[in-house]
């Protein structure tokens, strides 16, 4: 669906939010599309939860090594904030680090289903500078992915703001993730990417945050159905990527209205 602007920074999050159950709707619309999901669909999806288990894990490592036995003896509403953060922390860096390991191993099928996407919308996207160029950009990528976990467990760990910090943490570096390959295709290097996600930051934030709330739900269909999502996403924002900004339209209509204002030169001479 496009995404018309300016709106509000809310509605702008629903948009993004949207584009998950329209990709599976758009997945499943599109029987061309399956053979391409289907055979990465199951390796992402064990992926996916070895990772928020091992979070799960390491929650219990992390609460352990912190704080010992005290929280039994803690009053009972700090018990549940630290616990509930932590957990909250843990699960997010553990779905990191798998959604990271699964575009990794399966980049290529994940690319093969973006550009079928792509393919039946009508668009054709020439912009990739080479494969060695992609591969640096990945690792860049990589990196990136790699100090987010145990910053999405600190931030679950401040008190009643920590679960919706992680969340909102985590869900800007997953919209990022399945966002890239596609990002890659025309041309954007690391820099670039993150202009364009900050560009659209109520919009990728949205789609981010409705991954990760979604994928207990979804399962298996859950990677496949992200990089559709994604896909579109892509495809709708480029449509108004060259518009102005609200913050650049409200500085123009503030320079039209003081014009008339402001004396010609001629007049002020006189």
């Amino acid at each position: 669906m496009p995404v018309p602007r300016p709106l509000t920074p809310l509605v702008r999050f629903l948009a993004g939010v949207s584009y998950i159950p329209g990709g599976a709707v758009f997945l499943l619309r599109n029987p061309r599309l399956w053979p391409v999901a289907i055979s990465p669909l199951i390796v992402a999806a064990i992926l996916l939860m070895i990772g928020i288990f091992s979070g799960a894990f390491w929650a219990g490592r992390v609460e352990q090594s912190l704080f010992g036995g005290s929280l039994r003896t803690s009053p009972a509403w700090f018990s549940f904030v630290i616990v509930t953060g932590l957990w909250a922390g843990s699960l997010a860096a553990g779905a990191i680090i798998a959604l990271a390991v699964a575009f990794a191993l399966l980049g290529p099928l994940f690319e093969k289903l973006s550009q079928k996407v792509e393919e039946i919308s009508g668009l054709v996207v020439r912009g990739s500078k080479g494969l060695h160029w992609e591969l640096v950009q990945s690792v860049k990528t990589a990196a990136y992915f790699a100090v987010s976990a145990p910053i999405a467990i600190l931030l679950g760990l401040i008190p009643f703001l920590g679960p919706i910090l992680s969340l909102a943490f985590t869900g800007r570096r997953v919209a990022f993730q399945s966002t890239d390959s596609v990002l890659l295709r025309r041309g954007m290097d690391f820099l670039e990417r993150q202009a364009f996600h900050h560009r659209f930051r109520a919009e990728t934030l949205g789609f981010g945050v409705a991954s990760v709330l979604l994928f207990p739900l979804m399962t298996v269909l859950a990677v496949p159905v992200f990089v559709v999502a994604a896909t579109r996403l892509v495809n709708d924002l480029e449509a108004v990527r060259d518009t102005p900004s609200e913050e650049e339209t409200a500085a123009i209509i503030a320079a039209e209205e003081m014009a008339p204002a402001s004396p010609p030169p001629s007049t002020a001479a006189r």
